[in-house]
């Protein structure tokens, strides 16, 4: 039976809400999942409350149970609704990047290497000044952390580990939310270790900082630069690391729905096993003991828990959600200096004087072309 219970697993997929663009649109994401916290916390008040008020009104051990049976059951679908309108709206902001990118950017630029290349590749650029941020290594760490290291996908994983472990394993980031270092530490663990105690306020800025140096006035511009600025321009690397990007992030929200699935679906078991025994959990904190999961006190703890999960979950996928609007950034950024320098290497004359002007106006004019094709995507 596994190998056909294997195939017919759900496999979840949602729409890109497109109404989510750029830079904008992962900040409006980021401002809906502060109120799903909030949303989070008055639950749990309410559920407490309301608990509170079947105890005082006389309420069976039966009754009790069976509101926390049912309030456990909610938070599973209330949980992954929450996960399914985050994935929407990352995905969103990556199909109308790409699509800007594909139709719009990489057409363009191409178009404009197609025409200017031979041109520029004959001219002696050893004079040709012109402004540049070199690239450095976080530009990798950031492109890394969404693309071939599974770094989110790892935490979720670790995290949700306390539906089955919910004695122990949630000890440490209970500690980190009541010291306000949750989130610089998923940025460090997720995103770079370079990215220490940074907060989620200064990240865009953090992460520039890693991904390129300060910009420098340059001279000479030698054929192993002009190379990399033109597979810049043409695009097709960088669409293909961002639709990488793309792809491990579905993976990543798909194994936490899978894995939200898994233990919601161990819990709303029967009551009773085959032999007609009550199902037990074990401490993992202590294996020769067990615990009664039909027990409402237990049932209790468990949700409080979960709130927890959920929470940790819910600051985890902020800085997931800032790492893609920092990543496709990054990306725009780096095309936005090669339009400039490619622009004013065909513009550049080297047996023409005094055109220092001229030529700065044209890569003004070049960066000024890319942030409006990019529209909202400008920091």
């Amino acid at each position: 039976m596994g190998i056909y219970s294997r195939y017919m697993e759900q496999e979840y997929d949602v729409q890109a809400n497109e109404s989510y663009v750029g830079t904008l649109g992962c900040y409006n994401a980021l401002i809906d999942m502060e109120r799903n916290n909030r949303a989070i916390f008055e639950a749990g008040i309410a559920r407490d409350f309301q608990g509170a008020v079947m105890v005082n009104e006389g309420a069976s051990e039966e009754e009790l149970l069976a509101f926390t049976e049912a309030s456990l059951g909610g938070f599973f679908e209330a949980f992954k609704s929450m996960i399914k309108k985050i994935w929407e709206k990352i995905k969103g902001v990556f199909s109308t990047f790409l699509k800007k990118l594909d139709t719009v950017i990489i057409r363009d630029n191409k178009k404009f290497v197609e025409k200017y290349q031979r041109q520029v590749r004959t001219k002696n650029l050893s004079k040709l000044k012109y402004k540049y941020c070199k690239q450095l290594a976080g530009f990798e760490d950031i492109k890394e952390s969404l693309t071939t290291k599974d770094k989110f996908k790892d935490e979720a994983d670790n995290v949700m580990k306390g539906f089955a472990n919910w004695f122990g394993s949630l000890t440490f980031y209970k500690d980190m939310l009541e010291k306000d270092d949750l989130i610089p530490y998923f940025i460090e663990k997720c995103i770079s270790g370079k990215l220490k105690n940074v907060e989620m306020k200064d990240l865009s800025k953090e992460v520039h900082d890693i991904c390129f140096d300060s910009e420098e006035s340059e001279e000479g511009l030698d054929s192993s630069r002009l190379t990399d600025i033109i597979i810049i321009l043409q695009g097709d690397k960088t669409k293909k690391d961002i639709e990488t990007a793309q792809k491990s992030v579905d993976k990543h929200f798909r194994s936490v729905l899978k894995e939200l699935d898994r233990y919601s679906k161990e819990l709303s078991k029967s009551k009773i096993d085959d032999n007609n025994k009550k199902i037990e959990i074990d401490r993992p904190d202590d294996t020769s003991k067990q615990v009664n999961i039909t027990n409402n006190k237990t049932i209790t703890n468990y949700l409080q828990n979960a709130g927890v999960i959920q929470t940790v979950i819910n600051n985890l996928e902020n800085v997931h959600n800032r790492a893609v609007a920092c990543f496709l950034n990054e990306n725009k950024f780096r095309i936005s200096q090669a339009r400039k320098v490619f622009a004013k290497a065909v513009s550049y004359n080297d047996k023409a004087k005094n055109e220092s002007v001229y030529l700065d106006a044209v890569e003004e004019a070049a960066e000024y072309e890319i942030n409006e094709m990019f529209e909202q995507y400008c920091l």
